[in-house]
């Protein structure tokens, strides 16, 4: 590590170029696996039912987040001399670094509220047998996801602490003395709250996924009513899988950040870093591939290959199955 001028430390020439490599990669990859959800739900038409409209309010937080991700090293300029990396903002482009670290913050915001939103939805009628699809209700949580996040972002914007941190910008480290709020916003405007917000989620995760587990292994009605536990199993299972991978990673990252801010040497954690990053790109994937493994999605699937939607369900389900979904499957009106 290096020290400049502005008082900050940044990583040595091979270091940076990983990272950007990295934060590049995690943008591509995250914005395809959204792009792709988005467009399975509109060909399949599932949006028709509120849990596929809220994957879908999802996946375009999601997309968003990953578009900004991927403009955050654009304004940033690197000069290598002697293995070292200089770290600037390219000349001009002041303004843009402190738009693009708002906006990043701001997705960011909007794809954890919206993480929390569906892990709720879930909790709701699977745990609390409640039905949650007044549209007032899907409207409120609508403006929640994409207009809360103003409440907090601009806060930064007071003494212009939006700009250059590390290799990207984002909320600059208090490591410069011109910021001096710098740290505190990175902690208090961002990491902490998102990691208590997906702590929130994973509350309401966890007892759906003891419920689960409890019907599949249930054997007190015999092997019919396990097949029923299964196949309710099966409905619901691949709704979780994104919130809870996403909120398990965040919670692991928050700690990696705030092990950095307490000053303990980069070069201790670069294993850590790497996984963390590496798992980023593979989480991305899991947006999409839960919404091919939901079982009304396959059955979709499956009639527009040429078979019938009862020969689907009889393909999907075995003859003769019948089960209740823990999940409901209503049809909004369109």
């Amino acid at each position: 590590m290096d020290a400049t001028a502005d008082g900050c430390s940044y990583p040595a020439a091979q270091r940076a170029e990983r990272l950007i490599t990295a934060h590049a990669v995690v943008a591509v990859v995250g914005s395809l696996a959204c792009l792709v959800t988005i467009v399975l739900i509109a060909v399949t038409r599932t949006y028709r039912t509120q849990i596929h409209r809220l994957r879908l309010y999802l996946a375009v937080a999601c997309l968003l987040f990953a578009v900004t991700l991927g403009f955050e090293t654009l304004p940033v300029d690197f000069n290598k001399s002697n293995g070292a990396v200089s770290v600037t903002v390219r000349q001009g482009w002041n303004g843009a670094c402190t738009a693009v670290g708002f906006f990043a913050q701001y997705f960011a915001y909007s794809k954890t509220l919206a993480i929390v939103w569906v892990s709720f939805y879930i909790f709701a009628v699977a745990i609390l047998k409640k039905e949650l699809h007044k549209p007032s209700r899907e409207i409120a949580g609508v403006l929640t996801v994409f207009l809360l996040p103003a409440l907090i972002t601009w806060v930064p914007l007071v003494g212009n602490t939006y700009g250059l941190t590390g290799t990207w910008c984002w909320i600059r480290s208090t490591c410069n003395a011109s910021y001096p709020l710098g740290t505190p916003f990175q902690l208090g405007l961002s990491l902490v709250p998102a990691a208590l917000l997906h702590m929130v989620s994973l509350t309401f995760i966890v007892p759906v996924i003891l419920l689960f587990c409890k019907r599949a292994v249930t054997t007190a009605n015999g092997r019919h009513k396990r097949q029923q536990n299964f196949e309710a199993l099966k409905e619901t299972a691949p709704l979780l899988v994104y919130p809870t991978l996403y909120s398990l990673l965040v919670m692991a990252d928050t700690l990696y950040t705030i092990c950095l801010e307490a000053g303990l040497p980069s070069s201790q954690f670069d294993v850590a870093e790497m996984t963390i990053i590496s798992l980023y790109q593979l989480f991305a994937l899991a947006l999409p591939a839960s919404f091919l493994l939901h079982p009304s999605v396959q059955r979709i699937l499956a009639s527009r290959c040429g078979k019938s939607l009862d020969e689907s369900i009889a393909l999907h389900y075995g003859t003769g199955t019948s089960y209740t979904p823990l999940v409901s499957k209503e049809t909004s009106s369109s």
